[in-house]
């Protein structure tokens, strides 16, 4: 259970440590857009923002450069758009990148799964802590779905349920009961050809082909019929989050 809790924490950790870096600057003034400003600074301020003096000093007849004024003040040079600042009334529109998007639908894919796997395991088999963990496994998954719409917009929400219908997150729950093998009262490894290979899954009735089947809770579905159908659920789901 605890290598099940550290993967946890590693995919939330490199879903907010990596996803910054898929994000794009956002998108340079061109030249012919920056503004002109005639700025006075004083010789401490200039030099120390960096600003580039104006070059355009005359020069007096004898060559020499004219002494400076009382003030030491001088007159800014024209701001490249590398110094532009926008206006308050501007704003940046960051656009998420593919790479953010699909970051974010695999980490939430296997961050729910992962949660599931522990949660499932934790109250399997009790009456009266089942039902609640499923109500929490609800709300939860709806957290996850309104932090994908706000993160990287709604496509990548929309296939993030879609590999959950069509039981794409039970298929990553099963890759973890082969994975960690807890034992004890946990499922472990072997129950992935026990229960789904050799067609004895009942609890998919929820699932599109269980739904086109008359979502009998009774009558178990193939497992070449579950593994196909989450295949397709995934791909679909990727085409959604990188497309649209």
């Amino acid at each position: 259970m605890h290598r099940a809790i550290i993967t946890v924490i590693i995919l939330l950790v490199g879903m907010n440590t990596m996803s910054a870096q898929f994000r794009r600057q956002p998108p340079a003034i061109p030249p012919d857009q920056s503004s002109s400003r005639d700025v006075s600074f004083s010789s401490d301020e200039a030099f120390s923002s960096g600003v580039e003096l104006s070059s355009d000093v005359e020069l007096s007849p004898d060559g020499t450069a004219p002494q400076r004024p009382d003030s030491e003040r001088y007159r800014v040079a024209t701001f490249s758009s590398s110094w532009e600042i926008p206006s308050s009334d501007s704003t940046f529109t960051e656009e998420v990148t593919a790479g953010a998007r699909l970051l974010y639908l695999t980490g939430a894919s296997l961050g729910l799964a992962l949660f599931d796997y522990v949660g499932y395991n934790l109250v399997r088999g009790n009456p009266t802590t089942t039902p609640i963990y499923r109500v929490i496994q609800g709300l939860v998954q709806a957290g996850v779905t309104w932090l994908l719409y706000e993160q990287v917009g709604l496509p990548t929400a929309i296939g993030f349920n879609l590999i959950w219908w069509t039981w794409g997150l039970d298929a990553i729950f099963y890759g973890y009961t082969e994975l960690f093998n807890v034992g004890g009262t946990w499922k472990g490894r072997g129950v992935w050809r026990g229960d789904i290979m050799n067609n004895n899954c009942t609890w998919a009735s929820w699932t599109p082909v269980g739904i086109a089947r008359g979502m009998d809770p009774e009558k178990p579905i193939a497992g070449n019929t579950l593994v196909a159908q989450s295949l397709i659920g995934a791909v679909t789901a990727l085409t959604i989050t990188l497309t649209f």
